[in-house]
């Protein structure tokens, strides 16, 4: 999908409506599916190129009917990143201090 997505960037006249998907698509492949999943701290801080990504991809739109929904998607995954904050780094607080 991140291949798809990054090639339509170049094949379809506006490339700006495809780059949130493909930076959605290939944060999921390297990041959420293993790292963030065994709550590495390093994927938790990553997990922040998602919102910045989709919210670059708002501002570089120029369309205002695109923009409010990218907008809207970078607000639900920083809600998400903060939601799970304290969660994550009390299992990387037990991690680290070997605490069961």
């Amino acid at each position: 999908m991140t291949l798809n997505h990054l090639s339509l960037m170049f094949i379809i006249g506006d490339p700006v409506l495809f780059m949130g998907y493909a930076v959605f698509n290939l944060y999921a492949l390297i990041v959420i599916a293993i790292p963030f999943h065994r709550c590495e701290t390093w994927a938790w801080y990553a997990t922040w190129i998602l919102p910045v990504g989709l919210a670059a991809a708002a501002a570089l739109a120029g369309d205002p009917n695109i923009a409010p929904f990218y907008y809207g998607v970078a607000a639900a995954c920083v809600l998400g990143l903060l939601l799970t904050m304290r969660d994550f780094f009390a299992v990387a607080h037990q991690v680290a201090h070997h605490i069961p």
